[in-house]
């Protein structure tokens, strides 16, 4: 009996696309191979409902295709030849910056999965682009939308095969269900390979493919392209956006807030009268108001941020930081207060000058900043520089005096005193 050849459509909404359909019409297909189609509503649903037709049918093999990508015509004979359980094909990210979908697994005790997924170079993986190695290469991980895997390794991992992982109370995935899978494998002790020489394409305004990528970082093109993404991270429509994320979500942008926010609040005076500079939706603000019975009043150029403190019942003040100076407000304050905002100035002074201004003579001016930025994330193309505890104490003592910087977890905390 010849062996079954599964050929797995991912596709979880109600459309094909014609450029799709025509790389996989041409595709070499082996004998006695049959296409499933997985149609759930989620691409987690739609690989485990492929998958279980797949195996239920008797295939030996199975070839998931994701329908947003095109593939060389002698694709699956390339993957077979290597007689590996677990190989796929190199495609990249269809955006910038282009990040191969396929890496490894470095450890990180600060992530809840105890795991950072990184590149060649070490970095994370998806905000950093390395060259993926040529030929035959094994990883930790590969993204599941082009990829070759024999039955035995579902039975060695178990079911369901696809899962995401989530942070239920949060809302947020913190590892995707390709990605799990690739873990679990390894764990059941399978290599997982990546072959190179099969370039994919990943269809965005552009086909992105191996040639496309070569080409971006082998001109001028990224650079300038790094640019454009760092300068719209300092403007207001992109933090609109970060709020009103962070909004639905009822969650920060991340978890070490609470501890740098638990120890300014030990630090302000309770009842005080309180200005937040980059106040963001406002979450510290309500967290003084319930807890030291603080007033106050939040300040930020986003709109989206400023609707939230606004109906949470504080007063607001639409201003950008980077051009204002005191006005009314001068020595209306007891506290003035910056979460995380020095590091995304061009001028840091006089934005503490500014904020000393606010407060009455003895007020306090409270302001944290990250001890790094971490690689691999969103911050490194919002922040304009890191601080040393020293750093931060020389800047604050130019416009404060009786300095002191304290590290809370991930943040540098420092308060002054107008004199």
């Amino acid at each position: 009996m010849k062996t079954k050849f599964a050929i797995c459509i991912c596709n979880n909404h109600n459309y094909l696309p014609d450029t799709f359909f025509w790389t996989y019409l041409r595709l070499m297909k082996p004998a006695n191979s049959h296409a499933i189609k997985g149609s759930a509503s989620t691409k987690c649903g739609s690989l485990n409902e492929a998958t279980a037709k797949a195996l239920d049918w008797g295939a030996e093999w199975l070839f998931f295709m994701d329908v947003d990508m095109t593939f060389p015509i002698d694709a699956i004979k390339r993957l077979m030849s290597h007689g590996k359980q677990f190989v796929s094909g190199l495609y990249h990210v269809g955006n910038p910056p282009y990040a191969p979908v396929a890496g490894w697994v470095a450890p990180d005790a600060a992530h809840p999965t105890g795991h950072k997924f990184v590149n060649q170079m070490g970095d994370g993986w998806r905000f950093h682009y390395a060259r993926f190695p040529d030929g035959l290469v094994e990883v930790d991980w590969v993204g599941a939308g082009c990829l070759l895997v024999r039955r035995d390794v579902f039975t060695a991992i178990g079911w369901p095969a696809w899962k995401d992982l989530w942070l239920d109370d949060q809302g947020q995935r913190i590892m995707g269900h390709d990605v799990n899978l690739c873990l679990r494998a390894k764990a059941a002790g399978i290599p997982l390979f990546v072959d190179a020489d099969v370039n994919c394409g990943h269809l965005r305004y552009q086909e992105v493919e191996r040639n496309f990528v070569d080409a971006v970082y082998g001109s001028d093109f990224w650079p300038k392209a790094l640019d454009g993404y760092k300068a719209r991270a300092k403007e207001c429509p992109y933090w609109d956006e970060i709020w009103l994320r962070e909004h639905m979500l009822s969650a920060p942008r991340a978890s070490f807030y609470k501890d740098e926010h638990d120890h300014i609040l030990n630090l302000i005076p309770s009842g005080s009268k309180i200005v937040d500079f980059g106040c963001g939706p406002g979450e510290f603000l309500a967290r003084a108001r319930d807890e030291r019975s603080c007033s106050g009043m939040g300040i930020d150029f986003s709109s989206e941020a400023l609707e939230q403190v606004a109906k949470a019942g504080f007063e607001v003040s639409k201003l950008d930081l980077r051009s204002y100076s005191t006005n009314g407000c001068a020595k209306e304050f007891d506290v003035a207060i910056a979460n995380h905002v020095l590091e995304h100035l061009p001028d840091d002074s006089t934005v503490i000058c500014t904020m000393s201004e606010h407060v009455r003579p003895g007020g306090l001016v409270v302001v944290s900043v990250p001890v790094a930025t971490d690689k691999g994330t969103a911050a490194e193309l919002e922040h304009l520089r890191d601080y040393t505890a020293e750093s931060l104490q020389a800047v604050m003592s130019k416009h404060l005096s009786n300095v002191s910087v304290k590290q809370i977890g991930h943040s540098h905390v420092a308060i002054g005193r107008r004199s």
